[in-house]
């Protein structure tokens, strides 16, 4: 008889679960996060601004393999780190950063 009652307890319904989840963090500004991108892209607009100035010739560079290769690791590992910023996890990151 008290196996039936079991039975019949693991049959009724359970009471409902109400999740709290915590409050999102805050955010600054969008003047304050378009400031820092401005300060992070500056150091590359200075960089071209000098290399403008001193005449960087980059027309005598070769389009070999190794050259197309390098570059496109380099573009590749960049944009691996931009992906990071924006939200994939570090063990994600990580493992392509191991194939790259």
């Amino acid at each position: 008889d008290s196996k039936e009652q079991i039975a019949d307890l693991s049959k009724k319904a359970k009471p409902e679960i109400t999740h709290m989840f915590r409050e999102p963090e805050k955010r600054p500004p969008q003047s304050i996060s378009l400031l820092f991108t401005g300060l992070v892209f500056l150091p590359a607009l200075i960089l071209f601004i000098a290399w403008a100035k001193l005449g960087a010739n980059i027309s005598k560079m070769k389009l070999s393999v190794s050259s197309i290769g390098f570059h496109g690791g380099l573009l590749a590992i960049i944009l691996i780190y931009i992906n990071f910023f924006i939200g994939v996890n570090m063990f994600t990151t990580v493992k392509h950063l191991a194939v790259a």
